[in-house]
């Protein structure tokens, strides 16, 4: 079946104005039926001669032999007309077990490829549904595991796997949920279900990473930043949905910032973070219960002025039609920097098409017409012609 990526410009003037850009239309020819092939996208230039479009399906059966039941994938395709598809190697091998025999970590239906991000010649790519059974081998929980790629090695990173079986720990996490790199050599991931699914941001150095990799059940790292646990109004917050960076204070490093749809009775807000030690530095709260405020998040800078920007996904937002019934049609926040953790009022774009649930994902863009500032992509999956 055909896979039709038609990206959408979203220019920005003093009034905020969305507008379509004219482009040619790609077709990837895609033969992964029920796989879910593109549920994540991400382009991969590895060297200024090659360009590619990574892609995850992550209901895919791999070709290899192996008990493991819809592993998963991510597939490498050309930035072309046409094309075959051609899937990335990561990790083929069965569910391991310890020295007892007994199964200690299950891959079906884990959901590898839910999300990919690349960046130079690494690839990040995530199974947030992953199992691991406990230190007591009596539970299951989906710690969510991610596999990094550069050239032609592959390591796991595991952040959330340990010998703990409580919820109120990382059982939970799903780790790789949302997934991000940071420009001073870093990754950072999402796992909104540690904690009594309050949600955690962990981010670590990749050359650690890398390193230290020795295929043991757990790593520890010694350059790692993390967010704790807080109190129980925290509870089922799900910090960690979504995680962008950038550099709001100009102090040369990335800072973190994470969507916590259900947090704040449901109204939800974005949380930004120093990306040198992981403090909490400012909230943007949602303005509609349940409309799931950060849901997903971009950072740019949109107007050229040398500050980053901030966008924030509630696909589930309502407004009220000339008829005064409320109609679900999704909105997208502008935060436009003033340096440092500081924002102006924010403008909100609002979708056209009811349940279509604009916003479901943000994309930040770099110059497609040259025209000298930056764009946006915005998501409106259930949206256009059926």
């Amino acid at each position: 079946m055909p896979l039709d990526m038609v990206p959408v410009r979203m220019v920005f003037t003093d009034a905020v104005r969305p507008s379509l850009l004219d482009i040619e239309i790609l077709r990837l020819h895609c033969l992964f039926n029920g796989s879910y092939f593109g549920f994540s996208v991400d382009f991969f230039q590895p060297n200024i001669k090659q360009s590619n479009i990574l892609i995850g399906a992550p209901r895919a059966n791999t070709t290899s032999a192996s008990t493991v039941v819809e592993r998963g994938a991510v597939y490498t395709c050309p930035w072309q007309k046409s094309g075959d598809c051609t899937q990335v190697q990561f990790d083929n091998t069965d569910d391991r077990k310890n020295m007892e025999g007994v199964q200690m970590e299950f891959k079906s239906n884990q959901w590898f490829g839910a999300t990919v991000r690349s960046n130079g010649e690494h690839i990040l790519a995530c199974a947030p549904l992953y199992q691991w059974s406990t230190y007591s081998f009596s539970e299951r929980e989906p710690v969510g595991t991610c596999f990094l790629k550069k050239g032609g090695d592959v390591v796991e990173y595991s952040p959330c796997r340990s010998n703990a079986n409580s919820p109120e720990g990382q059982g939970f996490c799903q780790a790789g949920f949302s997934i991000d790199f940071v420009k001073n050599n870093r990754v950072v991931v999402g796992g909104p279900g540690s904690f009594y699914w309050q949600g955690q941001l962990i981010s670590d150095d990749i050359s650690e990473i890398i390193t230290k990799f020795n295929n043991h059940y757990y790593t520890p790292y010694s350059n790692q930043l993390t967010t704790k646990s807080a109190s129980a109004q925290y509870d089922d917050s799900y910090l960690g949905y979504s995680v962008t960076v950038g550099d709001f204070n100009e102090d040369g490093e990335d800072d973190y910032i994470t969507g916590v749809p259900r947090g704040d009775k449901a109204l939800g807000y974005v949380n930004i973070f120093n990306g040198r030690n992981m403090e909490s530095m400012l909230n943007f709260t949602g303005t509609q219960m349940a409309a799931y405020f950060g849901h997903s998040v971009a950072a740019t800078d949109l107007n050229n002025d040398g500050l980053v920007d901030l966008f924030v996904g509630a696909p589930l937002f309502m407004e009220r039609g000339s008829d005064g019934k409320l109609r679900e049609v999704g909105q997208v926040s502008v935060f436009l920097g003033k340096g440092g953790f500081s924002f102006h009022t924010p403008v909100t774009l609002s979708g056209t098409e009811i349940y279509s649930r604009f916003g479901s994902s943000i994309a930040a863009l770099e110059d497609l017409d040259m025209d000298g500032f930056n764009d946006i992509a915005i998501a409106a999956p259930y949206g256009g012609p059926t």
